[in-house]
């Protein structure tokens, strides 16, 4: 499977089925997929994080949004995030834009390409900026290149993974799976995301210390707020 250098395809024992499953619900520090954290940080900037696209999560957002429409800036903390369903991510960017918006090309195994696009209405409108890095996969890549490609947000941090094929799981005779990726996702121009990944506009390779969200210890953080500060990041007209 290594040779095929596809990030979404894997093979799972029965055993390993069953620990994944039980994995899902528990919470281990930085992978807890149900976490969703929000701050206002100092000058009303609001700091949010959430690690998984998933309906739940995604209407946790709408609703930070909406309580927070009118702050000076907001930013999406992306660098633990696992990535999750397009349909949410898809949802996620509509919250920050007045109408639809392309978001990328899918092309499944048999040709047929669709550009997707974002879903919903628009929550928030000020300046905004996304943090990212290695342990950003999946729909947190296609979320932060499309806030990039639009220029709705500076990204800041290291580069993502470069995890973003589409795949399905199908259910093996012994009681284990086989995740097969079964589309690519390629950016507007034609290029593609995987084994790339998404380059920051602000490259901060200093890692955070303990007590991650705290702005003190936190250079991308700290390199967010002063870049909305600034006002460098965009306000959506």
């Amino acid at each position: 499977l290594v040779e095929l250098h596809d990030s979404h395809t894997h093979a799972h024992r029965p055993e390993r089925t069953e620990l994944i499953a039980a994995r899902a619900n528990e919470k281990i520090p930085g992978r807890d997929r149900t976490r969703a954290d929000v701050e206002v940080l100092p000058d009303g900037v609001v700091y949010l994080r959430f690690d998984y696209f998933d309906r739940e999560r995604i209407a946790w957002l709408e609703r930070e949004l909406k309580k927070h429409a009118q702050a000076p800036g907001v930013i999406i903390d992306l660098r633990h995030n696992t990535g999750g369903l397009i349909v949410s991510a898809q949802r996620a960017v509509g919250l920050f834009f007045k109408k639809r918006v392309a978001m990328g090309v899918v092309r499944e195994r048999n040709g047929r390409q669709t550009t997707e696009r974002s879903r919903g209405a628009g929550r928030y409108f000020g300046p905004m900026a996304v943090l990212v890095g290695p342990d950003s996969h999946s729909s947190a890549e296609v979320f932060a290149y499309v806030m990039q490609e639009h220029g709705r947000a500076i990204v800041l941090g290291r580069t993502t993974a470069g995890e973003v094929l589409g795949s399905r799981r199908f259910r093996l005779p012994d009681g284990g799976h086989l995740q097969l990726s079964i589309s690519d996702y390629h950016r507007l121009d034609g290029k593609r995301i995987e084994g790339e990944g998404v380059q920051p506009d602000v490259v901060v390779t200093t890692i955070a210390s303990r007590g991650d969200g705290m702005l003190a210890q936190d250079p991308a953080l700290v390199s967010a707020v002063q870049v909305l500060g600034g006002k460098q990041a965009v306000a959506m007209r």
